[in-house]
Order: C-alpha cells, then sequence, then structure tokens
C-alpha cells in the first residue's frame, strides 16, 4: 500500500509512477502492478480532492 500523498513532490512522484504503468498498457500490467496503479490512482484523486476541490455548485450540475 502506498503512503498518503501530502506535498507536492510526492504527488508529482506518483503521477510519474501512474504514467509508467500507462505507457506499459493495461493488459501488459501484472497483478501486483495493477494493484499497485490502483492504489497509486486513489491516493492521487485524494490528493486532489483535499488541494483542489471543486466548487459544489458545479459538482451538481
Amino acid at each position: 500500500m502506498y503512503k498518503k500523498i501530502e506535498q507536492d513532490s510526492q504527488y508529482k512522484r506518483a503521477l510519474a509512477e501512474i504514467e509508467t504503468f500507462l505507457q506499459k498498457g493495461f493488459s501488459n500490467l501484472t497483478k501486483s502492478e495493477t494493484t499497485q496503479l490502483d492504489n497509486l490512482s486513489k491516493n492521487v484523486e485524494k490528493y486532489e480532492r483535499l488541494k483542489y476541490p471543486m466548487p459544489q455548485d458545479f459538482i451538481k450540475s
């Protein structure tokens, strides 16, 4: 499991790691890599929700 992303530097590293998985292609990922990608993606999403919140009116549309 990946650590919680708390800094921009961690966020950028996570995005770079996600990009390497995407370049490899979903069908070429091992089960472990798929799990890593999923965990990274969830942590990035959590960080983005805190760092770059969307206005509530926009979300309801």
